[in-house]
């Protein structure tokens, strides 16, 4: 099923650090955020960026000033 529903950064930084904090792989997250989300789920590259973020220690949700 996909989601009718748009998806803003921010909550969908929050579904990669939640799936992250779970112990998921980036492509783990990738393909359970294209599952619910379908076209409305950020790009893998994306994912790769914030996982990268959340991994480093950085846990905040908004964009570096």
């Amino acid at each position: 099923k996909t989601s009718t529903c748009m998806m803003n950064k921010t909550e969908a930084r929050s579904v990669i650090k939640f799936l992250h904090l779970k112990g998921n792989s980036a492509r783990q997250i990738h393909n359970e955020m294209k599952a619910v989300y379908g076209d409305e789920s950020p790009s893998y590259d994306m994912v790769v960026r914030w996982k990268r973020n959340f991994q480093s220690g950085h846990m905040s949700l908004t964009d570096k000033p």
